[in-house]
Parts: structure tokens; sequence; C-alpha cells
């Protein structure tokens, strides 16, 4: 007669190789990445070129109130990939021009890599 027991031992026969790997992967997810530690620096410096950026941005006539995001691509130790600028101004589009303009002379980007949004109220 045969029974159906468990047994721990025929358990970790089966599926030792399975629970292994499901606890190395566990353990790597919980490990902290290098990536969180190297945004540090990058952030420091967009910042300050954030910070310039809008104040620049935000004595043109017409524009208003102003946030700037500037982001770098990954290994980029020089320029910028994209810059995304929300302004209250950005409804009428000859001020959208002149920011587009202001921000690739800044920047070195070209117009397709600059959005202008319109800021909420």
């Amino acid at each position: 007669m045969k029974t159906d027991r468990w047994l721990p031992a025929d358990f970790w026969r089966k599926n030792g190789l399975l629970l292994l790997l499901l606890c190395a992967g566990l353990v790597l997810l919980l490990l902290p990445g290098r990536r969180a530690a190297d945004t540090g620096a990058d952030a420091a410096v967009s910042t300050e070129e954030e910070t310039r950026l809008a104040s620049v941005l935000g004595r043109m006539e017409g524009v208003g109130e102003v946030a700037v995001l500037l982001a770098k691509g990954p290994g980029r130790n020089d320029g910028f990939t994209g810059a995304v600028i929300v302004c209250q101004g950005a409804r009428d589009p000859a001020t959208q021009l002149r920011i587009v303009e202001a921000v690739s002379a800044f920047t070195g980007l070209g117009s397709n890599r600059i959005v202008v949004q319109t800021m909420i109220s």
C-alpha cells in the first residue's frame, strides 16, 4: 500500500535547484543598486543647470512662472538628451518659439528634443 506522505527530503531533491534560484533572485532584488548612487552626482549638476535656465527663461517677456527639466542619457558626461519646459506663457506660439530657441542655445539640443507645455494655474 502506497501512502501520499510529504517528505522534506523528496521535496528538496525534486525542487532544490528551483528554490535555490528563487532565493538568489530575492537576494539580488534586495541588494542596493549602483545606479541609485550614481544618479546623485548627476542630479546635482542638472539641478544647477535647470535653475540657471529657469532663471533666464523666467525673465523673458510673456513666459511667467517656469519649471525646467533637463535629461541626461545614461553614460553621458556632457550634453543633454532632452528638455521639458513648463510655463504660464506656453499658450502663445511666439513665446513657445522664443523658449525653444533659448533652450536650444543653452543646451545645444535641436527643437525636436525640447517640449514646451502650459503650466496649470
